[in-house]
């Protein structure tokens, strides 16, 4: 399987350096060995979609049975994570969860995350190359813990997008709600 010769090389740039950060933060935030490398497998097979159209990616959506929400269907980019992952288990035939979940939530979040998700979805965010308003910020508080990390980057999001006046997932709001400890 070499899934990076499908990907643009700005693309390939950013998927080696979320794997070289996600690595990192695995490590730092003391993932087991086995985990370490799972996170590493995820991160490498992250985007593994991203550079696909829109129609494209709606397309794929009804091919593989999943129904795109509301927001989904408004920001079809959106989907890339979630048919990145099914893509994975149908035509590369990696069944592993974590890396699956890992890959299907990197782009939104959700609840119940486990760490390796929450460390994908962060390097995704705020690899070395994200130079948007903030990163920098953002990349200073990942020594603090996974979760001020993912609570900060969340937060960041979900205003960035108020901001626009655009539609927040709903499972990256539900993802906020369990970070600040509220229930469901």
């Amino acid at each position: 399987m070499m899934i990076s010769h499908e990907l643009p090389p700005q693309l390939l740039m950013h998927t080696m350096r979320t794997k070289e950060l996600a690595v990192q933060l695995a490590r730092y935030y003391g993932l087991d060995a086995e985990t370490v490398h799972r996170v590493e497998l995820a991160a490498l097979l992250h985007d593994n979609c991203r550079h696909w159209p829109p129609e494209r990616l709606l397309a794929a959506a009804q091919e593989f049975g999943y129904e795109p929400d509301e927001v989904e269907r408004e920001s079809p980019v959106l989907l890339h994570a979630r048919i990145g992952a099914l893509r994975l288990k149908d035509e590369y035939s990696i069944i592993d969860e974590v890396v699956y979940f890992c890959v299907f939530h990197h782009t939104v979040g959700g609840p119940d995350m486990g760490d390796a998700a929450k460390i994908i979805y962060c390097a995704d965010k705020i690899e070395p190359g994200r130079d948007y308003p903030g990163a920098d910020r953002l990349r200073r508080i990942a020594p603090e813990g996974l979760k001020p990390l993912c609570r900060e980057i969340v937060s960041s999001t979900v205003d960035y997008l108020n901001s626009l006046g655009r539609a927040v997932h709903p499972a990256t709001l539900a993802f906020q709600r369990e970070l600040d400890g509220e229930k469901r």
